[in-house]
């Protein structure tokens, strides 16, 4: 298994946390982890989440710079 995307939010009866600290930092592919979170913090963006990446570098592909500065990716809850 190269990775885990956990979709959230989970349904009511699954504890979120529970769910995203069980997966390993290495295979989290939206740094949801803890451990991930903190390096994202500290400006270590060796490994970025993939739907916010994805997202800039679709946006990237455009040419177009201004739109870079008007796109919020956030979580819904």
């Amino acid at each position: 298994m190269d990775g885990i995307l956990c979709q959230l939010p989970l349904p009511k009866h699954i504890n979120e946390n529970a769910v995203i600290n069980s997966i390993i930092p290495d295979k989290d592919v939206d740094a949801f982890h803890p451990y991930n979170v903190g390096k994202i913090m500290i400006g270590d963006f060796a490994f970025l989440p993939c739907t916010p990446a994805g997202v800039m570098e679709l946006i990237d592909s455009t040419g177009n710079r201004y739109f870079r500065k008007v796109v919020r990716c956030s979580r819904t809850k």
